[in-house]
């Protein structure tokens, strides 16, 4: 009866270590299989989308306009397609170009903010952007690309070299348009007659030697500033601005007196009224003293 005990208890130890055994050929198996559901070997399709996508996020060397021009803006902001906002603001002379590719790609930009850098240029894709405003002042433009035609509302292009505006022609939204401290010699490449609601309108520190007549049908005006310019006379079209609040001419060797008298003391409506007298070009105001002497 021993013996048979014996056995019996070393039968049921074998069969406790089999099932034991099998039990943890279970585990490992079930791991194994597990581990290979959740990692599958990337079928030929995926793998060809995933390297097209690579291409498609690799940042390329920018081409810059000088040999040693080097691109200071971190690529990866080019990539931020939903971005409606920038202001890039760095060292002094340290950004010298857009990358034209890259700011192209914003396609939600309403407003761009480089003021104060050393660019010597605007990309052409500016004209494409969606921007309600731009203030590229204080830097070394030369020349404007084309211009947002149906969107642009504020644009500050102040203290760079430009020599012409001709590219603002389409710009006939423009509320505010400051382009003070350039080499401009006219302002007579605006649309004038389609800037119907500009409101203000600064142009001091230029070589303006005349004023274009065109600036009387700028009939919601408020501020015009032309200080320290060469132009010696004032067209009596001003007339016809009647909202007009302020007339900047410090600085500008205007001869008539009577005008540089109300400007200075801040008389717009009396200003209006000596314009309109004067409006032809007829000298209104000698006509009105001959009358009296008669």
């Amino acid at each position: 009866e021993e013996e048979e005990e014996e056995e019996e208890g070393s039968g049921e130890e074998e069969e406790g270590a089999g099932a034991a055994a099998e039990a943890e050929d279970d585990e490992m198996s079930f791991e194994v299989v597990d581990a290979a559901d959740a990692v599958p070997p990337p079928a030929a399709d995926a793998a060809d989308e995933a390297a097209a996508a690579l291409d498609e996020l690799a940042v390329t060397p920018p081409a810059p306009p000088a040999a040693d021009g080097l691109e200071v803006v971190d690529p990866a902001l080019w990539y931020c397609h939903t971005l409606n906002r920038l202001q890039l603001k760095l060292a002094p002379g340290a950004l010298t170009f857009l990358r034209a590719d890259g700011l192209a790609r914003l396609a939600a930009l309403t407003t761009l903010i480089v003021s104060g850098n050393a660019l010597t240029s605007l990309p052409e894709c500016v004209g494409d952007l969606p921007l309600k405003n731009l203030d590229a002042s204080r830097n070394k433009i030369k020349a404007l690309p084309k211009m947002p035609a149906k969107t642009l509302e504020m644009c500050d292009v102040s203290s760079n070299k430009l020599t012409s505006l001709a590219t603002l022609e389409p710009c006939v939204d423009l509320v505010t348009l400051a382009v003070d401290g350039n080499k401009l010699e006219s302002l007579s490449e605006l649309p004038f007659a389609g800037l119907g609601r500009l409101i203000t309108l600064t142009a001091s520190m230029n070589k303006i030697a005349s004023l274009d007549p065109g600036l009387g049908l700028l009939v919601k005006m408020e501020t015009c500033v032309l200080s320290e310019n060469p132009f010696t006379e004032l067209p009596s079209e001003f007339a016809t601005c009647k909202k007009l609040k302020e007339l900047k001419i410090d600085g500008c060797p205007v001869k008539d007196n009577k005008a540089k008298k109300y400007i200075q003391q801040g008389e717009m409506k009396n200003l209006l009224k000596y314009f309109e007298k004067n409006a032809g070009g007829g000298g209104g105001g000698g006509k009105g003293k001959k009358g009296k002497k008669k």
